[in-house]
């Protein structure tokens, strides 16, 4: 589970090390490999690319957790608050001792310590629910500006050719990889904001070339257009003006945890622990706002009419064009999945 950027803030005010000055992904060098969309769009057009976030397949866990951690946690506390107040109300009844006011003390301080405990797990709850329901990155090509949606509902907006990108490992064990993208200082070494793009893996040799085909297939779109990379793409997250249902979410999520690769056993374990996981990924969707670009860069993003390469979700995540004879004429479709 990666949650660098969303629960803990990425490291700014610092210089850029030295394997991301290694790693780094340049946006006029083409890299041999297949591009690839990792389930990631939204909508695509020749004006822009709007991608979802690295957290939004994951979406749910964290509920899980806070939600247990307030049912346990908390709920015991409340519990064992209430039976000494009852017990120093009951012993108060029959004597004097002290043994009401151990009972009564007991009780407050079981309550101070419920205060912080409870606040903590409900900043957590907030991390996914009572939120957004995914923080969009748009890729304007033709003012080539990058828009990406803040976890606190602000945007930043950065020209792309402005953007040091590289590979990263963003947890202290290095198990996590993602593709960041920085925004520098005038001296072109001071990371003063970071975001990620869609794709979190592993630091492993395949993970590490996930990770640069689903940069390729945002490099090529930006500098080479939506010709290089429309016909790979056959699903788009409808979730632009709209929840998700509960039955899109479920089966997204066994679509991203699971593979023919797997063992039974594990690909078993991966089902089931989405079917638990599902009740709170909806619970955190119908809870958190959609988010809304401005008007301001609305206009910036206006698309043509009759522009064949614009496509967007149906409902069930289908690829449909937003201009369909103009899309045929043009013999624009969903051709192959990459490799």
């Amino acid at each position: 589970m990666d949650l660098a950027g969303l629960v803990k803030r990425f490291a700014v005010n610092r210089p850029l090390t030295e394997s991301e000055i290694e790693l780094r992904l340049l946006q006029k060098s083409r890299l041999d490999l297949s591009p690839h969309y990792q389930m990631s769009v939204i909508r695509m057009n020749s004006t822009y690319l709007e991608t979802v976030d690295k957290w939004f397949l994951q979406k749910g866990m964290l509920t899980l957790i806070s939600i247990f951690g307030l049912a346990v946690l908390v709920g015991g506390g409340l519990l064992m608050c209430v039976r000494w107040l009852l017990l120093g109300l009951a012993t108060a009844k029959v004597t004097d001792s002290g043994d009401a006011q151990i009972a009564y003390a007991n009780a407050i301080a079981m309550g101070l310590v419920l205060i912080p405990i409870t606040l903590s797990i409900v900043w957590l709850l907030r991390r996914e629910s009572f939120a957004y329901t995914h923080y969009p990155v748009r890729f304007n090509r033709r003012e080539r500006i990058v828009y990406a949606f803040r976890p606190n509902g602000s945007i930043l907006a950065v020209p792309w050719d402005d953007v040091f990108f590289t590979l990263a490992s963003v947890d202290n064990t290095g198990t996590s990889w993602n593709i960041m993208c920085h925004v520098l200082d005038r001296d072109g070494e001071t990371v003063l904001e970071s975001f990620a793009l869609s794709v979190s893996d592993t630091g492993s040799p395949e993970g590490l070339r996930i990770l640069r085909s689903h940069w390729e297939f945002i490099r090529r779109y930006m500098e080479e257009g939506p010709a290089a990379v429309s016909e790979q793409i056959k699903f788009c997250l409808p979730i632009a003006k709209a929840r998700e249902s509960f039955l899109f979410g479920f089966h997204l999520m066994l679509a991203g945890n699971s593979s023919d690769k797997m063992p039974w056993p594990v690909l078993l374990t991966s089902m089931l622990f989405d079917v638990v996981i599902s009740p709170f990924r909806f619970f955190a969707m119908q809870t958190s706002k959609i988010p809304n670009w401005p008007p301001a860069i609305e206009t910036t993003c206006t698309i043509q009419n009759d522009d064949p390469f614009a496509i967007e979700g149906a409902s069930d995540g289908r690829r449909v064009a937003v201009f369909p004879d103009a899309a045929r004429s043009a013999g624009v479709q969903f051709v192959a999945s990459p490799n």
